[in-house]
């Protein structure tokens, strides 16, 4: 009633969930640019706050997170809100990948992809892969190797394989 208490890192989701059930498993940046601007109002924050904007300003993804018009283009917002597509691909890494990747080009651009891909690659290997080594490794082999995303995850994988038994 009046809405409840949201949450952009999950609400976002549930609404991609919702355009797949009514325009299919993939739906076009147009659907998800008219219920961005129908179900999206309140307690949305930075790239995506910016994206919407943009939207309600007349733009279409993946303008609305391009780094020329959206100055948020490389923040945390795409990773929050994009496994949707992976957790609806099981084992189709490639697939959720690159869907993924689409969608978060909503609210981002750039080096902040790379969050988004990673993810969706370790959502889509985790269904049949229980090695959780493994499955970052999958989600690395998707990104590209030299970027600093890419470099901070190895730096993370070696510091664990220094000290599997001290997460700090």
């Amino acid at each position: 009633m009046d809405g409840a208490f949201s949450d952009d890192d999950t609400d976002i989701e549930y609404m991609y969930l919702l355009q797949m059930e009514r325009h299919g498993i993939e739906p076009g940046y147009e659907q998800l640019a008219a219920a961005w601007k129908h179900h999206v109002r309140d307690r949305v924050w930075v790239a995506n706050r910016n994206a919407l904007t943009l939207m309600h300003a007349g733009y279409l993804p993946p303008i609305t997170g391009h780094r020329d018009y959206n100055p948020n283009w490389f923040q945390i917002d795409p990773q929050l809100v994009n496994e949707i597509w992976a957790v609806t691909a099981p084992g189709m890494t490639a697939y959720a990948t690159g869907k993924s990747e689409w969608a978060a080009r909503i609210t981002s651009d750039g080096f902040g992809l790379e969050p988004t891909i990673h993810y969706a690659a370790m959502f889509a290997e985790a269904f049949f892969e229980d090695d959780v080594m493994k499955i970052v490794e999958a989600g690395l082999e998707c990104i590209p190797a030299g970027s600093q995303y890419a470099e901070c995850i190895r730096d993370v994988i070696a510091w664990y394989k220094e000290s599997p038994d001290d997460w700090q």
